[in-house]
């Protein structure tokens, strides 16, 4: 019988965990030191190259119609692993660390003035593997944290695959649409919504769900994710 040592990282599983409320080591808990962590992005291309420049050095890069972009941690290799690892073995203490959206951020999405956080809807069997939704987990967080409503209203139409096994290069190639799954009668659509996905890499899902939204009418749609892979 296998004995868990409770007292290693949760996430690399080598060296020892800080302590029991922090079930991180050392290393891989300044990974994600949110005080640490750039927060701005270029609002065209969504790089943090662009905040060092004055204009946007990707500018052949087009996420149109999203107004801006904004994220807790970027993906370095240490950063992913461990977000990774998050997603497949969340709790209550990973969730407290992972989870904890520094204030910079916070404050620039109580800016915005939102009206609707508009969750990316996961294929369900995506959410049976992880055990649920970690999109909506970061949903729920910022809908407390920025007193603004949650609006299921995406549902995926269709897909070739789904997202997360692909590499950068076949996400990109990846056919992904959504569908609007509820009556919008009573919907502000001139408002400000955010969309939320957990991490981005090559931005298709998100740049896919802001189409679909703004073909129904929503004219300023922002988007957050958790984790940003630059480039």
């Amino acid at each position: 019988m296998q004995i868990i040592d409770f007292f290693k990282c949760h996430s690399c599983q080598d060296a020892k965990a800080l302590s029991l409320s922090i079930p991180l080591c050392e290393a891989c808990y300044n990974s994600i030191d949110i005080e640490q962590t750039p927060t701005l992005l270029c609002s065209k291309c969504s790089s943090p190259i662009c905040i060092l420049h004055s204009n946007c050095q990707h500018p052949w890069i087009n996420f149109n119609p999203i107004n801006s972009f904004h994220s807790q941690y970027l993906l370095t290799p240490k950063t992913y692993k461990i977000l990774k690892n998050w997603k497949k073995s969340r709790g209550f203490l990973l969730n407290k660390l992972v989870l904890k959206i520094n204030t910079t951020t916070i404050r620039k999405l109580e800016a915005l003035d939102l009206k609707y956080i508009i969750p990316i809807p996961q294929h369900k069997k995506r959410q049976w593997i992880l055990s649920g939704s970690p999109v909506e987990e970061t949903a729920k967080l910022l809908s407390k944290k920025i007193k603004t409503k949650i609006l299921p209203l995406l549902k995926i139409s269709e897909t070739k695959k789904t997202q997360g096994p692909l590499s950068l290069e076949k996400r990109i190639s990846n056919t992904f649409y959504f569908e609007i799954k509820n009556n919008l009668d009573h919907i502000e659509r001139d408002k400000n919504i955010l969309i939320i996905d957990d991490f981005m890499t090559s931005g298709k899902t998100i740049q896919s769900a802001a189409i679909t939204l703004k073909s129904v009418g929503f004219r300023n749609i922002h988007c957050f994710c958790l984790g940003y892979k630059p480039f």
